[in-house]
């Protein structure tokens, strides 16, 4: 969900939308961004996982920013492993489950989907990071098979860490906008009372 977009048939359902996400940092994320692409062409978002997924919110832009950094307060940065390339069978999305921090994304996505910031959720929220949608039925099979090999052909940790979260925005059919970006706490820094 990013300004790269290239029109993707998904952004357009979109449109006005927010979302929280983390952005996949690193030769992690640059390796991510390249297999979306070669998974499905014109895919140009940036890889992430989603920790609320799009929503129509009728707040002012700003008490939305206000409620997202509120929430975000004292928040410590945290890992994530990526997993095993997955599918939901009912969408056909492939997807990388996560390994570890699915439960610290379940925490957020609870602590933000409140106040100006809930939504009802159209599917139950499940922490991935998706690698390929919207694919024609004779190649999901296909399409499947390669992302679970180019994800065994990954280089890189599957580990990240968590360092920051944006509030971003679908101000048009193929154009995801930050509106906030929110630096989680060192870890390592946080006090103990």
């Amino acid at each position: 969900m990013d300004a790269s977009s290239n029109g993707h048939p998904l952004c357009r359902c979109f449109t006005g939308f927010y979302a929280v996400v983390s952005y996949i940092p690193g030769p992690l994320g640059e390796f991510l961004d390249r297999m979306r692409g070669h998974l499905v062409s014109n895919c140009k978002l940036r890889s992430h996982v989603t920790l609320l997924p799009p929503r129509d919110l009728s707040g002012k832009p700003g008490v939305l920013i206000e409620e997202f950094n509120s929430r975000l307060h004292s928040v410590p940065s945290f890992d994530i492993t990526l997993g095993d390339v997955e599918m939901f069978e009912s969408t056909q999305v492939i997807y990388l489950s996560l390994r570890s921090g699915r439960a610290r994304v379940e925490e957020l996505h609870r602590e933000l989907n409140q106040g100006a910031l809930q939504s009802v959720e159209p599917f139950p929220f499940h922490p991935h990071l998706t690698l390929a949608q919207q694919i024609p039925g004779a190649s999901v099979a296909e399409t499947l098979q390669t992302a679970r090999r180019m994800w065994s052909e990954c280089p890189y940790s599957p580990t990240f860490t968590v360092h920051t979260l944006d509030f971003v925005q679908n101000v048009n059919p193929t154009l995801w906008e930050t509106r906030s970006e929110y630096l989680l706490q060192p870890a390592n820094l946080l006090r103990i009372a």
